[in-house]
């Protein structure tokens, strides 16, 4: 396990490359983009979606660094960005 920037835990299993930001429900960085995907831009939007954020608090710094990658991502292919 890697601990982020603000104390939390990050882990990344090989098998799959799935990189976990919220311990607490679950919430990988693949849940994030298909929130993205399905239009939801901001923190609000993945608190109420998926609860990241909403119990211990450690994920809110990485899993709005996901909300922004997987915001950049879809720019490149030409979708338009809302606010964060």
């Amino acid at each position: 396990m890697e601990m982020n920037d603000n104390g939390s835990y990050l882990r990344q299993t090989r098998w799959h490359g799935i990189m976990y930001i919220c311990i607490c429900n679950g919430v990988t960085q693949r849940d994030i983009r298909r929130c993205v995907e399905q239009g939801m831009g901001t923190m609000s939007d993945l608190q109420r979606e998926l609860g990241v954020g909403a119990g211990c608090g450690q994920c809110a710094c990485a899993a709005k660094e996901a909300l922004q990658e997987a915001r950049r991502e879809q720019c490149e292919f030409g979708e338009a960005l809302q606010p964060v």
